[in-house]
């Protein structure tokens, strides 16, 4: 079972990832395919890279690689891919089975969903225990990541409620690594033509975890609602009582591309620097906002 020890081991690796010399002098230049996902961060910052060429000065050439981030793993793990956007929790998982990559630099990303349904009296975790908890899959990093929150925050253990595991709102979800639980933790798969977003407005589960917001919560039906209304100060809370803001994603290069090439490691982790503080600069310019929001400015300075 994964827990926050895991993560502490990994930013271990993360460190050691990034300690060779770039060494660029008379060095080849590298071309690394990169699995990210168009709906995510790591994929905005690698077409930033890409198109603005920010990833030839350190002797790399990138070429982002669209993808759903589930299939990421896979596609790395296959060796379709030089490097990869992921979870930390699938990265370790990958180390763990033998899968010859190497880890370089995490990418903070928030937007975990604590979901009830609206007519259920839960105001906290606490209330959850002993409640059946649906989440897509058990070793998803979100799902770890709260976990931790219910036991550290509330002395609610994994095992003191039931975990059912499927698609949130296409059928048919499979858990993408092996688990290996002590027994008394309660997991099961949902029927294979069920959905956990159907199952939670149904009343079939208490609650729901995931790093997706259900459909529930936008369509209008009122029958879920978040278990934390005021989630962004519970969220803002935690971060200044114990100043973690979770990692939820991380890059990672083929360990054979890494052992004939050091340098890539850091090159990879400099571009994305780059542009994200490209992006980050482009938020501070007033006259013409960077994004469709109002209150862009105020945000930032926050």
């Amino acid at each position: 079972m994964k827990t926050r020890r895991d993560y502490l081991r990994l930013l271990i690796f993360l460190v050691t990832s990034c300690l060779a010399d770039p060494a660029l002098a008379g060095q080849a230049m590298q071309t690394i395919n990169i699995a990210t996902s168009a709906a995510g961060q790591s994929g905005y910052i690698a077409a930033l890279i890409e198109n603005k060429k920010l990833d030839v000065k350190y002797g790399i050439k990138i070429n982002n690689m669209m993808m759903d981030f589930t299939e990421a793993a896979n596609a790395v793990k296959l060796g379709r891919t030089t490097a990869s956007s992921m979870q930390p929790s699938t990265a370790v998982n990958l180390v763990k089975s033998g899968t010859d990559i190497r880890l370089i630099t995490p990418q903070i990303w928030s937007g975990n969903s604590w979901v009830v349904r609206k007519d259920a009296p839960y105001k906290s975790f606490g209330d959850l225990k002993g409640k059946k908890i649906g989440t897509p899959e058990y070793a998803m990093t979100a799902g770890v990541w709260i976990r931790g929150f219910f036991s550290d925050d509330y002395g609610v253990r994994a095992q003191d409620m039931k975990w059912f595991l499927g698609g949130q709102t296409d059928p048919g979800r499979k858990e993408r690594v092996k688990l290996d639980l002590p027994p008394e933790i309660s997991v099961q798969s949902i029927p294979d033509d069920k959905t956990l977003n159907g199952m939670l407005e149904s009343g079939e589960i208490d609650a729901l975890i995931s790093a997706r917001s259900p459909s529930g919560l936008g369509d209008g039906s009122g029958k879920v609602r978040r278990l934390f209304p005021n989630y962004k100060e519970v969220e803002i809370e935690y971060y200044k009582r114990t100043k973690i803001f979770p990692i939820m994603h991380i890059l990672v290069v083929r360990k054979g591309v890494y052992e004939r090439h050091p340098w890539v490691a850091r090159s990879l982790f400099k571009a994305f620097c780059d542009a994200k503080n490209r992006a980050m600069e482009t938020m501070h310019i007033s006259n013409a906002h960077a994004y469709a929001l109002p209150w862009l400015l105020s945000l930032v300075n926050q």
